[in-house]
């Protein structure tokens, strides 16, 4: 049987990203897959979405981050649904592992102001960025709860996403 990649992208910068989906909780099998899709496509950012991360799977991406370049970055994102009342379940997802240091490093690159995000300056996001660093971790809260500072739609947003 032939695996494939799930998702193949690229990043503005021209980086390769590839994301593996899984269905059950991590296994040894997919994170040989993972790695040997990376060198087989030269994917620089590697995300794994499953719905559990074995401790010892957590372990072995944070091993990988630590002791490889510092351009190859592993990522570990759990996905679970939620449903609030009787809307339809959505997607929730938690980075549970990430490259050390790498918030800081993209801060530090946002932050240059103007040539971000292709050339885009990134600025107006700040409230938003600064919000969401005030939601203390494991706090989920909506858009709504944000509309005093810029004004939006509803969905939901944690700092989940961004880090502990």
């Amino acid at each position: 049987m032939t695996s494939q990649i799930d998702i193949l992208a690229e990043t503005l910068t021209g980086e390769r990203l590839i994301i593996e989906n899984q269905l059950e909780m991590s296994d040894h099998g997919h994170l040989g897959q993972i790695s040997t899709y990376a060198a087989g496509v030269g994917a620089s950012i590697i995300v794994w979405v499953l719905p559990q991360l074995r401790e010892e799977h957590r372990a072995a991406l944070d091993w990988l981050n630590e002791n490889t370049i510092d351009s190859l970055r592993f990522f570990g994102v759990e996905v679970s649904l939620v449903q609030i009342g009787n809307s339809p379940a959505a997607p929730m997802f938690a980075v549970e592992a990430r490259p050390n240091g790498w918030q800081k490093r993209v801060r530090s690159r946002s932050s240059g102001g103007g040539a971000a995000m292709g050339g885009t300056s990134t600025g107006g996001w700040q409230w938003l960025c600064d919000a969401l660093a005030a939601v203390p971790s494991g706090r989920w809260t909506s858009y709504s709860d944000l509309a005093e500072l810029g004004g939006t739609t509803s969905a939901w947003v944690g700092r989940h996403v961004y880090g502990k």
